[in-house]
C-alpha cells in the first residue's frame, strides 16, 4: 500500500512540473521551431545532393530581402515596404530577369524554397497554442491574421495587392512583423507570383 502511494505521489509529481504553461514569450520560438523544421525537411528532400550550403537554404528568405533591397525594389523593411513591395510586383515591376540574377548569386535554383502557404500549418499551431493564454480567441492577432488570410485565399488569392493580403499583413502586429519569421510567408508568394 505504501508503495502504490509512493508511485501515485512520484506520478504526480512529474506531471505536475513537467505540464508547466505556455508563456506568450515562447510563442514566437515556437513559430519559428515549426517553420525551421518544416525547411529542413524540405531541404533535405529537394536538396540533398548540391553544393549549396543548408545555412544559405534556411536563411533564404533573409537572403532574398536582402537582393530585393540591393536591387531597389524593398525600400525598407516594415509593413509600408512590403505593401509597396506587392504593388510592384503586381504591377509586373519584379521580372522574371530578378529572379534569376538572384539564382546566379545563389549558385542555385531556390523555387522549391519558397512554396506558398507552407507557413499556415505554423500560424495554425502559433493560434492553437495562444488559445491557452488567451481565452478571448477572437483578439489574438494570429486569430485575425488567419481569418484575413483565408479570405485572401478564398477570393482567389492570386494578386499580391488583393486587399485582403494587404489586411493580412496589417494584421501582424509591427513589433512581430520586424522578425523576418513573420514575414517569410509573403516573401514566398512573392517570389512565386
Amino acid at each position: 500500500m505504501k508503495k502504490s502511494i509512493k508511485l501515485i505521489l512520484i506520478i504526480f509529481s512529474i506531471l505536475l512540473f513537467s505540464c508547466h504553461p505556455i508563456k506568450k514569450d515562447d510563442l514566437d520560438k515556437e513559430f519559428e521551431l515549426c517553420s525551421n523544421s518544416r525547411y529542413k525537411r524540405k531541404i533535405d528532400f529537394h536538396y540533398k545532393d548540391i553544393g549549396a550550403t543548408k545555412e544559405a537554404m534556411i536563411n533564404i528568405h533573409t537572403l532574398l530581402e536582402q537582393f530585393l533591397i540591393k536591387e531597389n525594389l524593398l525600400k525598407e523593411i516594415n509593413k509600408e515596404g512590403y505593401k509597396q513591395l506587392l504593388l510592384r510586383a503586381s504591377n509586373k515591376e519584379i521580372k522574371i530577369e530578378f529572379l534569376k540574377k538572384f539564382e546566379q548569386e545563389l549558385g542555385f535554383n531556390p523555387h522549391m524554397l519558397f512554396p506558398i502557404n507552407m507557413h499556415l500549418q505554423c500560424y495554425d499551431n502559433l493560434f492553437n497554442k495562444s488559445k491557452t493564454i488567451d481565452n478571448d480567441t477572437k483578439e489574438i492577432w494570429q486569430y485575425k491574421f488567419g481569418l484575413v488570410y483565408n479570405k485572401y485565399q478564398a477570393y482567389g488569392g492570386m494578386e499580391l495587392d488583393n486587399e485582403y493580403l494587404i489586411n493580412a499583413l496589417d494584421e501582424i502586429p509591427d513589433h512581430k512583423f520586424q522578425m523576418i519569421l513573420y514575414r517569410k510567408l509573403f516573401l514566398d508568394l512573392l517570389y512565386s507570383h
